[in-house]
């Protein structure tokens, strides 16, 4: 994952692109403990509203792994299927920190 490449294909200079990232860092981890939270309690319409709010910022900055981890969460919530949503929980944390190590740098 490239900041500088994502942000020209946005047509943004990097300091207004890691601005975004860094609001996207505070809200993507608030909606990743909401996930987590929705999953325990077997929350559907909760976990659904966090995913959402995740795959779509995560869509407009062009981070693809954390979009489709987030929209399989939102389809399975849908289809009232649990399964694979705690492996696709596992890869939101990990591109999070991944995301959290390079804006770090």
């Amino acid at each position: 994952m490239n900041f500088i490449e994502l942000a020209e294909k946005l047509e943004l200079d990097i300091d207004e692109y890691l601005d975004l990232i860094f609001i996207f860092i505070e809200k993507g981890k608030s909606d990743i403990e909401e996930i987590m939270s929705a999953l325990e309690e077997k929350d559907l319409d909760k976990m659904a509203k966090a995913a959402h709010s995740l795959r779509g910022a995560a869509i407009n900055l062009g981070l693809d792994d954390i979009h489709e981890a987030a929209r399989y969460i939102e389809n399975m919530t849908s289809e009232k299927d649990l399964e694979g949503v705690p492996e696709s929980l596992q890869a939101l944390i990990r591109g999070m920190q991944q995301i959290i190590a390079l804006a770090e740098k």
